[in-house]
């Protein structure tokens, strides 16, 4: 088969989407190469698509954790064109028929009251005119978990049960510093009312419990999320397992 241009590639993706098939991925002929690629054959897809859709408004950022990028085998977020008949406001209606398989999630939404400067932080967050809490409407296929289809077997049912118990064992590495800190807190204090019995632990123990659990906390939040990313990416991996979705 001949190998196709970002063009070629792209005016096949419009094909699909305005036929509302739905597909598990696309055919191989389809996938760009590199990243590089996929912008190229983003670009040109835009340019098919902006006659009917409406001139670009905004950019949607996606694939900002490295969790969602290991997933995706990226190592960097990627972004795509928000069309104009894409973008509504408060208060809107959609129509469900307008989507093979609606899904929604909460997005943070930024305008900008100027173009997006080069040179770091500082700039872009000084082009940034406001934030807004903005809802986004996906919509994907029937193909990978079909209706009325077999569902879960034995085999995934058990799988299920076996990632249950990874997820507590993950849970409990994630807290036992904290737990075993305070437990040896607990144990001074009790080691102190031994020594001097008129001492009101009540008084003085509960204060220093908490100050301490709140400093151990700050202390361990980067092990925490570290901890978190773990299990999340490897609940992400289960999941696709189970769906049996090839990314």
């Amino acid at each position: 088969m001949p190998t196709l241009d970002p063009r070629q590639k792209a005016e096949r993706i419009v094909a699909v989407f305005r036929a509302r098939r739905p597909i598990d991925i696309l055919p191989d002929e389809l996938i760009p190469t590199d990243l590089d690629e996929a912008y190229r054959v983003r670009e040109a897809f835009e340019a098919i698509e902006a006659p009917r859709r409406g001139e670009i408004v905004g950019y949607k950022i996606g694939l900002t954790t490295p969790v969602m990028q290991l997933l995706c085998g990226v190592d960097e977020p990627c972004y795509g064109a928000m069309f104009a008949s894409e973008v509504r406001h408060s208060p809107a209606e959609v129509r469900m028929g307008d989507y093979c398989r609606v899904g929604i999630e909460t997005e943070i939404a930024v305008r900008l009251g100027a173009d997006l400067p080069r040179g770091g932080r500082a700039r872009v967050a000084a082009a940034v005119e406001s934030c807004m809490a903005a809802i986004e409407v996906l919509a994907d296929g029937f193909r990978t978990l079909p209706v009325g289809g077999t569902g879960f077997g034995t085999a995934d049912l058990w799988q299920v049960v076996t990632w249950g118990g990874t997820l507590f064992s993950g849970a409990l590495s994630i807290a036992l510093p904290g737990i075993t800190a305070l437990l040896i807190v607990n144990l001074a204090f009790g080691m102190v009312s031994r020594a001097a019995p008129s001492l009101n632990l009540m008084s003085v123990g509960f204060p220093v419990i908490l100050v301490f659990g709140l400093l151990v906390l700050v202390v361990s939040v980067p092990q925490l999320l570290a901890g978190f990313e773990r299990l999340l990416g490897q609940s992400f991996m289960v999941l696709q397992s189970l769906s049996g979705a090839r990314i």
